[in-house]
């Protein structure tokens, strides 16, 4: 069987996720002193304590296919052919459903207000079929 999605992101994949917006925001702005810049950047980031909050209640739907998907290269080799050729394949989807806020708490920071702007970017989580909203009426700062 194939691999099994986490039910909630990590902190590494959260940790990427704010790295990665960073750079697209910001990193054009660097050029002249990235490495410098993404140094101090990325120790604040590496640095971040992040703790994940599920949701009571998570359904997850995992789902196999058998398909026949179309053969390009048999029907390369033989032009003659009447029929188009067919490959059986095995296709796996899971899904994971949170119902209910999923709640990422990050550890005390002097960047709180970068932080926030940019968890505000962020749409996805690890593979880019993970959507997550921003609940900017949601957020608590203790």
């Amino acid at each position: 069987m194939a691999a099994r999605s986490n039910l909630v992101p990590t902190p590494y994949a959260i940790k990427m996720a704010l790295l990665r917006v960073l750079l697209e925001q910001e990193g054009q702005h660097h050029a002249s002193d990235f490495n410098r810049w993404i140094e101090q950047e990325f120790e604040w980031i590496r640095d971040l304590t992040i703790y994940v909050l599920p949701p009571d209640r998570i359904v997850v739907n995992r789902n196999g296919y058998k398909l026949r998907y179309y053969d390009q290269t048999a029907d390369k080799a033989d032009k003659s052919r009447s029929t188009l050729p067919m490959q059986d394949g095995f296709v796996f989807r899971e899904w994971v459903y949170l119902e209910g806020n999923l709640k990422i708490c990050a550890g005390a920071t002097e960047h709180l207000l970068q932080l926030e702007q940019l968890f505000v970017q962020i749409c996805y989580f690890g593979k880019r079929g993970c959507f997550f909203q921003y609940l900017p009426d949601r957020v608590e700062t203790t």
